[in-house]
Parts: C-alpha cells; sequence; structure tokens
C-alpha cells in the first residue's frame, strides 16, 4: 500500500511533502475569420472566435486528508478556467 500507517515508534518512508499529480489540462482557442472588400480602402471583417473550444475540464488537486473517506479523490475544480465562451465580431474599415 503506497499509504499507511507507520508502525508505532518509527518514521514512515514518504518524504515531507508530497507532489500530488492533477489531472492534465488543455485549452484550444480558435478564430475564424473573413474579410470582404467594398471599396478599393473599404473593407468589413466578421470574425468568429472560440475560448476554450473543446470545453476542456480542469480539475483541482486530489483530497489529502490521509485516513479519509474522500483520501486522493478529486471533488473540486481547478480556479481561473471559465466554460467555452463564444464571441463574434463584425468591423468595418474605411
Amino acid at each position: 500500500n503506497a499509504f499507511s500507517v507507520p508502525a508505532a515508534d518509527t518514521y514512515g518512508s514518504a518524504p515531507r511533502t508530497i507532489a500530488y499529480r492533477t489531472p492534465g489540462f488543455s485549452n484550444i482557442d480558435l478564430t475564424l475569420g473573413k474579410r470582404f472588400r467594398i471599396r478599393e480602402s473599404d473593407a468589413v471583417e466578421f470574425r468568429l472566435e472560440a475560448f476554450n473550444a473543446l470545453n476542456g475540464v480542469a480539475f483541482g488537486v486530489p483530497n489529502a486528508s490521509f485516513g479519509g473517506t474522500a483520501f486522493g479523490q478529486i471533488n473540486s475544480y481547478a480556479g481561473g478556467f471559465s466554460a467555452r465562451q463564444l464571441q463574434i465580431a463584425l468591423r468595418y474599415d474605411f
């Protein structure tokens, strides 16, 4: 067993600080755009942008309370990552 209570009056074999592994996260942003010329100096640009296009989830760190029923389980999300967002833009250049 990787985690167990050491025998009485002995030291355990685990280091004082353990670096917990968390699931990986990949984020893909996409942009599609098309520029239409109206006249020589005028143009209209249409853009569609998708942030976190595949809607990936960033999980938090595993529970480190040894001996508890939730030990090693991931019950949270990592902060700072948002769900999929779509943005549409129309721009007129003159």
